[in-house]
Protein backbone atom coordinates (compact mmCIF):
# COMPACT_ATOMS: atom_id res chain seq x y z
CA UNK A 1 0.00 0.00 0.00
CA UNK A 2 2.90 2.53 0.94
CA UNK A 3 4.34 1.73 -2.73
CA UNK A 4 1.29 2.12 -3.78
CA UNK A 5 0.88 5.84 -2.35
CA UNK A 6 4.48 6.89 -2.99
CA UNK A 7 4.01 5.61 -6.87
CA UNK A 8 1.12 7.70 -7.05
CA UNK A 9 2.86 10.81 -5.40
CA UNK A 10 5.73 10.45 -7.61
CA UNK A 11 3.14 10.55 -10.54
CA UNK A 12 1.69 13.16 -9.60
CA UNK A 13 4.68 15.29 -8.87
CA UNK A 14 5.88 14.80 -12.32
CA UNK A 15 2.78 16.21 -13.50
CA UNK A 16 2.51 19.04 -11.92
CA UNK A 17 6.35 19.55 -12.85
CA UNK A 18 5.66 19.59 -16.34
CA UNK A 19 5.20 23.13 -17.96
CA UNK A 20 5.71 24.99 -21.12
CA UNK A 21 6.21 27.99 -23.17
CA UNK A 22 4.09 28.79 -25.92
CA UNK A 23 4.37 32.13 -28.31
CA UNK A 24 2.31 33.04 -31.48
CA UNK A 25 2.72 36.10 -33.25
CA UNK A 26 1.15 37.50 -36.17
CA UNK A 27 0.62 40.51 -39.30
CA UNK A 28 -2.89 40.50 -40.78
CA UNK A 29 -5.62 42.34 -42.07
CA UNK A 30 -3.62 45.07 -44.47
CA UNK A 31 -5.49 48.22 -45.31
CA UNK A 32 -4.12 50.98 -47.89
CA UNK A 33 -5.63 54.58 -47.50
CA UNK A 34 -4.68 57.59 -50.49
CA UNK A 35 -5.09 60.91 -49.76
CA UNK A 36 -4.62 63.56 -52.75
CA UNK A 37 -2.12 66.10 -51.34
CA UNK A 38 -2.88 68.26 -54.60
CA UNK A 39 -6.89 68.44 -55.89
CA UNK A 40 -5.57 70.17 -58.58
CA UNK A 41 -2.83 68.56 -60.68
CA UNK A 42 -5.52 66.53 -62.46
CA UNK A 43 -3.77 63.42 -60.98
CA UNK A 44 -5.86 60.75 -59.21
CA UNK A 45 -4.34 59.30 -56.23
CA UNK A 46 -3.41 55.32 -57.15
CA UNK A 47 -0.77 52.66 -55.82
CA UNK A 48 0.68 49.95 -57.74
CA UNK A 49 1.95 46.85 -56.11
CA UNK A 50 5.31 45.74 -57.92
CA UNK A 51 7.71 42.72 -56.91
CA UNK A 52 7.63 41.03 -53.33
CA UNK A 53 9.78 38.34 -51.49
CA UNK A 54 10.10 36.99 -48.14
CA UNK A 55 12.12 34.88 -46.32
CA UNK A 56 11.62 32.62 -42.83
CA UNK A 57 13.14 30.49 -40.59
CA UNK A 58 13.34 27.97 -37.62
CA UNK A 59 16.20 27.15 -35.25
CA UNK A 60 15.83 25.07 -32.38
CA UNK A 61 18.45 24.00 -30.11
CA UNK A 62 18.60 21.33 -27.29
CA UNK A 63 21.76 19.77 -25.89
CA UNK A 64 23.80 17.59 -28.58
CA UNK A 65 20.45 18.69 -31.51
CA UNK A 66 21.25 21.84 -33.52
CA UNK A 67 18.58 22.21 -36.56
CA UNK A 68 17.37 25.26 -39.15
CA UNK A 69 14.40 25.25 -41.17
CA UNK A 70 14.79 28.62 -43.75
CA UNK A 71 12.66 29.62 -46.60
CA UNK A 72 13.17 32.60 -48.99
CA UNK A 73 10.44 33.09 -51.96
CA UNK A 74 10.20 35.88 -54.82
CA UNK A 75 6.49 36.30 -54.91
CA UNK A 76 4.31 39.05 -53.76
CA UNK A 77 1.75 36.65 -52.31
CA UNK A 78 2.90 33.40 -51.90
CA UNK A 79 1.26 31.50 -49.56
CA UNK A 80 4.03 28.89 -47.59
CA UNK A 81 4.17 26.83 -44.62
CA UNK A 82 6.70 25.25 -42.89
CA UNK A 83 7.23 23.76 -38.95
CA UNK A 84 10.06 21.97 -37.19
CA UNK A 85 10.16 19.76 -34.22
CA UNK A 86 13.09 18.76 -32.09
CA UNK A 87 12.40 16.68 -29.17
CA UNK A 88 10.00 18.93 -27.07
CA UNK A 89 11.19 22.07 -29.15
CA UNK A 90 9.20 23.40 -31.72
CA UNK A 91 8.68 25.52 -34.13
CA UNK A 92 6.22 27.57 -37.10
CA UNK A 93 6.13 29.81 -39.80
CA UNK A 94 3.75 31.14 -42.69
CA UNK A 95 2.88 33.42 -45.32
CA UNK A 96 -0.90 32.87 -45.69
CA UNK A 97 -3.21 34.57 -48.61
CA UNK A 98 -3.06 35.07 -52.10
CA UNK A 99 -3.84 39.09 -52.21
CA UNK A 100 -2.77 41.92 -49.83
CA UNK A 101 -5.88 42.22 -48.64
CA UNK A 102 -5.45 38.52 -46.90
CA UNK A 103 -2.21 38.44 -46.56
CA UNK A 104 -1.04 37.71 -43.00
CA UNK A 105 2.93 36.17 -41.44
CA UNK A 106 2.97 33.88 -38.40
CA UNK A 107 5.40 32.68 -36.38
CA UNK A 108 5.12 30.19 -33.67
CA UNK A 109 7.23 28.59 -31.06
CA UNK A 110 7.25 26.04 -28.12
CA UNK A 111 9.80 25.27 -24.99
CA UNK A 112 8.65 21.85 -23.00
CA UNK A 113 9.90 21.74 -19.57
CA UNK A 114 11.35 18.21 -20.28
CA UNK A 115 14.60 20.42 -20.99
CA UNK A 116 14.81 23.06 -19.02
CA UNK A 117 17.09 21.32 -17.12
CA UNK A 118 20.72 21.82 -15.65
CA UNK A 119 23.71 21.85 -18.92
CA UNK A 120 20.45 21.55 -21.63
CA UNK A 121 20.36 25.30 -22.79
CA UNK A 122 17.32 24.90 -24.88
CA UNK A 123 16.52 27.82 -27.57
CA UNK A 124 13.84 28.00 -29.64
CA UNK A 125 13.47 30.87 -32.51
CA UNK A 126 11.03 31.70 -35.36
CA UNK A 127 10.91 35.14 -37.80
CA UNK A 128 9.29 36.10 -40.85
CA UNK A 129 9.96 39.07 -43.25
CA UNK A 130 8.11 40.27 -46.22
CA UNK A 131 8.83 43.01 -48.59
CA UNK A 132 6.28 44.38 -50.77
CA UNK A 133 7.83 46.91 -53.71
CA UNK A 134 5.60 49.86 -53.96
CA UNK A 135 4.83 52.76 -56.63
CA UNK A 136 2.35 55.75 -55.58
CA UNK A 137 1.27 58.08 -57.40
CA UNK A 138 2.54 61.64 -57.69
CA UNK A 139 1.31 64.37 -54.75
CA UNK A 140 0.17 61.39 -52.53
CA UNK A 141 -0.06 60.19 -49.21
CA UNK A 142 -0.04 56.50 -48.43
CA UNK A 143 -1.13 55.42 -44.93
CA UNK A 144 -0.71 51.42 -44.83
CA UNK A 145 -2.75 50.08 -41.74
CA UNK A 146 -2.51 46.42 -40.35
CA UNK A 147 -3.35 44.17 -37.37
CA UNK A 148 -0.36 42.75 -35.05
CA UNK A 149 -1.03 40.49 -32.52
CA UNK A 150 0.95 38.49 -29.68
CA UNK A 151 0.30 35.49 -27.65
CA UNK A 152 2.70 34.27 -24.92
CA UNK A 153 1.83 31.77 -22.14
CA UNK A 154 4.38 30.49 -19.86
CA UNK A 155 3.86 28.01 -16.75
CA UNK A 156 7.79 27.35 -16.26
CA UNK A 157 8.97 26.16 -13.00
CA UNK A 158 12.55 25.64 -13.21
CA UNK A 159 14.56 24.71 -10.22
CA UNK A 160 17.77 25.48 -11.10
CA UNK A 161 19.28 28.98 -10.57
CA UNK A 162 21.83 27.95 -12.95
CA UNK A 163 19.15 28.55 -15.86
CA UNK A 164 18.07 32.05 -17.03
CA UNK A 165 14.69 32.26 -18.44
CA UNK A 166 14.37 34.84 -21.67
CA UNK A 167 11.57 35.63 -23.81
CA UNK A 168 10.93 37.88 -26.33
CA UNK A 169 7.96 38.04 -29.20
CA UNK A 170 6.78 41.16 -31.66
CA UNK A 171 5.55 42.13 -34.94
CA UNK A 172 6.89 44.68 -36.76
CA UNK A 173 5.38 47.23 -39.49
CA UNK A 174 7.97 48.94 -41.73
CA UNK A 175 7.99 51.56 -44.21
CA UNK A 176 10.80 53.04 -46.80
CA UNK A 177 10.49 56.24 -49.04
CA UNK A 178 13.27 58.09 -48.71
CA UNK A 179 12.91 58.10 -45.02
CA UNK A 180 11.91 55.20 -42.61
CA UNK A 181 8.75 55.00 -40.15
CA UNK A 182 7.40 52.13 -38.52
CA UNK A 183 5.66 50.76 -35.75
CA UNK A 184 6.13 47.92 -33.75
CA UNK A 185 4.56 45.33 -31.21
CA UNK A 186 5.83 43.67 -28.67
CA UNK A 187 6.65 41.88 -25.32
CA UNK A 188 9.47 41.28 -23.58
CA UNK A 189 8.94 39.49 -20.25
CA UNK A 190 10.42 41.37 -17.65
CA UNK A 191 13.52 39.83 -15.54
CA UNK A 192 13.63 36.15 -15.15
CA UNK A 193 10.15 35.79 -15.29
CA UNK A 194 8.94 32.16 -15.55
CA UNK A 195 5.20 32.31 -15.73
CA UNK A 196 2.97 34.45 -17.33
CA UNK A 197 -0.27 35.13 -19.84
CA UNK A 198 0.13 37.93 -22.00
CA UNK A 199 -2.20 38.63 -25.15
CA UNK A 200 -1.83 42.24 -27.06
CA UNK A 201 -3.22 43.70 -30.31
CA UNK A 202 -2.34 46.77 -32.28
CA UNK A 203 -3.23 48.63 -35.10
CA UNK A 204 0.19 49.51 -36.68
CA UNK A 205 0.40 52.32 -38.91
CA UNK A 206 3.13 53.89 -40.90
CA UNK A 207 2.72 56.76 -43.57
CA UNK A 208 4.50 57.57 -46.71
CA UNK A 209 4.55 60.63 -49.07
CA UNK A 210 5.01 61.23 -52.27
CA UNK A 211 5.65 64.81 -52.99
CA UNK A 212 6.89 64.18 -56.23
CA UNK A 213 5.63 65.39 -59.57
CA UNK A 214 6.50 61.89 -61.42
CA UNK A 215 5.05 58.47 -59.23
CA UNK A 216 7.63 57.31 -56.75
CA UNK A 217 8.74 53.74 -55.43
CA UNK A 218 8.65 52.79 -51.67
CA UNK A 219 9.15 49.72 -49.71
CA UNK A 220 7.11 47.79 -47.46
CA UNK A 221 8.76 45.41 -44.99
CA UNK A 222 6.82 43.32 -42.84
CA UNK A 223 8.50 41.14 -39.77
CA UNK A 224 7.42 39.02 -36.69
CA UNK A 225 9.89 37.13 -34.14
CA UNK A 226 9.37 34.37 -31.68
CA UNK A 227 11.90 34.05 -29.12
CA UNK A 228 12.63 31.56 -26.26
CA UNK A 229 15.79 30.71 -24.65
CA UNK A 230 16.95 29.07 -21.30
CA UNK A 231 20.71 29.78 -20.64
CA UNK A 232 23.51 29.14 -17.38
CA UNK A 233 24.55 31.34 -15.24
CA UNK A 234 26.90 31.29 -12.46
CA UNK A 235 25.29 30.63 -9.54
CA UNK A 236 26.12 33.83 -6.96
CA UNK A 237 27.05 30.71 -4.32
CA UNK A 238 29.85 29.59 -7.12
CA UNK A 239 31.23 33.22 -8.17
CA UNK A 240 30.99 33.76 -4.21
CA UNK A 241 33.72 30.77 -3.46
CA UNK A 242 35.42 31.85 -6.32
CA UNK A 243 36.14 35.47 -5.59
CA UNK A 244 36.43 34.33 -1.19
CA UNK A 245 39.09 32.36 -2.46
CA UNK A 246 41.38 34.40 -4.05
CA UNK A 247 41.56 37.02 -1.42
CA UNK A 248 42.22 34.17 0.96
CA UNK A 249 45.01 33.18 -1.48
CA UNK A 250 46.31 36.97 -2.33
CA UNK A 251 46.00 37.55 1.50
CA UNK A 252 47.98 34.24 2.66
CA UNK A 253 50.82 35.67 -0.15
CA UNK A 254 51.33 38.68 1.80
CA UNK A 255 50.94 37.19 5.27
CA UNK A 256 54.10 34.98 3.72
CA UNK A 257 55.76 37.48 2.88
CA UNK A 258 55.36 39.92 5.43
CA UNK A 259 56.40 37.18 8.09
CA UNK A 260 59.86 36.45 5.45
CA UNK A 261 60.80 40.18 5.60
CA UNK A 262 60.35 40.52 9.51
CA UNK A 263 62.50 36.86 9.87
CA UNK A 264 65.35 38.69 7.83
CA UNK A 265 65.45 41.17 9.64
CA UNK A 266 66.06 39.75 13.27
CA UNK A 267 68.39 37.31 11.53
CA UNK A 268 70.43 40.36 10.46
CA UNK A 269 69.67 42.78 14.13
CA UNK A 270 71.43 39.12 15.70
CA UNK A 271 74.33 38.86 14.03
Amino acid sequence: MKRALSAIGLLVLTLSAHADFDAHVSISGFNFELTDLDLNDGISPSITFGYGSGNANIHLYAAAINETLGTNFGAAFTEINRSLATGPLSGQYSFEGGNIGAFATRASIHSDLDVIAYGAKPEARSGTTWRLNIEVSPHTLLKVTATGKIEALSNLTMTHPENYNHAEIGAELRAYAGIEEWDRIEYVAPGNLLTFSEIREKTLSVTMENSWNTPHPMSLYLNTYAYHTVSEVPEPTTAGFITCGLLLLGTSTRVRRACGRKSASRSRSSN
